[in-house]
């Protein structure tokens, strides 16, 4: 039951992979991005769940080994059709990046995709599928919540990550934590802050 909450739980809080065409080494939301289509198709109703409404931010660490930063993520505007998330990151000397992606709130699919003003594709909903969920309590710099863990396997890269969500508290589809693969060592993504609008 609990996997109807989770329409739109990886999408704009930045859970990582790594986008090969960006030119700065830095995580982008293309895993989360596929999750959150392939929710929609697979599990849930999205409607519910992209309820969301422009102002409201989450703050998180990003953790990849020797390479700590931040991200920012808010939500920018709302379209006749959805509502577009910007992400900001900021990897000290790794550099900065700027992602926005426009979310269709009818069906939870990935509208448009830009990193650094340049357009990218779509992730593929079919590529990546929710191998395991439970509920469960997890600890991040913001504090203890409950959670739906969620483990998700990338089925062309054959890697799987890790999240924990709570949709109903944290905007934007709920992101507490995030690890998942990378070319450099595992990404930790946690949650510091947010505000809902």
């Amino acid at each position: 039951m609990f996997k109807n909450l989770l329409l739109g739980t990886l999408m704009a809080a930045g859970f990582s992979s790594f986008a090969a065409r960006t030119e700065i080494f830095v995580p982008t939301p293309t895993m989360a991005a596929r999750t959150i289509a392939t929710v929609s198709t697979q599990e849930i109703k999205p409607t519910a769940m992209l309820n969301w409404t422009v102002g409201s931010t989450a703050d998180y660490t990003i953790n990849m080994g020797f390479i700590s930063g931040k991200m920012h993520a808010q939500v920018r505007e709302e379209t006749a059709v959805g509502f577009w998330i910007q992400q900001d990151m900021d990897l000290g000397f790794m550099g900065s990046q700027k992602v926005e992606i426009h979310i269709n709130k009818d069906t939870g699919e990935v509208i448009e995709m830009l990193v650094n003003g340049e357009k990218q594709d779509a992730p593929d909903a079919s590529n990546t599928e929710i191998t395991e969920s439970r509920r469960e309590k997890v600890t991040v710099p913001k504090g203890e919540f409950d959670s739906i863990y969620l483990k998700l396997h990338d089925k062309k890269a054959n890697t799987d990550a890790e999240a924990w969500v709570n949709p109903s508290i944290v905007p934007m589809g709920g992101m507490l934590k995030q690890k998942a693969p990378s070319q450099m060592g595992e990404v930790v993504i946690e949650l510091t802050d947010f505000l809902v609008k």
